[in-house]
């Protein structure tokens, strides 16, 4: 009974995490097929979450600093949150394993557990839906939030320090 119990969690943690495998279509696709005007004619009405970083790039990026703007804000979601998120799926797989390997898995879960928080909280900071509302009002005023505008300067710092190394 137990094994039953411990593959229909990996089953259903697997298709969660997982749902391309499955053959659910992504939205990327619908997006690359559609021409520039009609996307352009769309792009007010479809929701800040369905636009894909190519979306950004060609709709609301019209200098340096949204360019970094918009390479920090999904860069931190497909890097660091999802990479924070990751494994406290695999630990919670170990702590329902038999006795040996449950006290490891259930350490590990209690290390993971805060480091999942952090990348759910990443992810609500760095939203796609967040980066539309800063880019509108920075596209309408100049003006960019102090936390917004300290990571926009440190990286493009950056790249004019790599541009100056070549």
């Amino acid at each position: 009974m137990q094994k039953v119990v411990q593959i229909s969690i990996f089953i259903a943690l697997t298709i969660l995490f997982a749902p391309n495998f499955f053959g659910a279509s992504s939205n990327k696709d619908k997006h690359e097929r559609m021409d520039k005007e009609e996307l352009k004619a769309t792009i007010d009405t479809i929701k800040a979450r369905k636009l894909s970083f190519k979306d950004f790039k060609d709709h609301y990026s019209f200098d340096d600093t949204t360019d970094v703007l918009i390479n920090i804000f999904f860069d931190k979601q497909s890097n660091s949150a999802i990479g924070q998120m990751s494994f406290l799926p695999i630990t919670v797989l170990l702590a329902i394993i038999p006795p040996p390997i449950r006290v490891i898995g259930v350490g590990l879960t209690v290390i993971a557990f805060p480091i999942f928080l952090n990348g759910a909280y990443t992810m609500y900071k760095f939203r796609k839906k967040k980066l539309l509302i800063i880019l509108i009002e920075y596209q309408k005023t100049g003006h960019l939030p102090g936390w917004v505008r300290k990571k926009a300067n440190d990286m493009l710092d950056y790249y004019e320090d790599q541009r100056l190394d070549y």
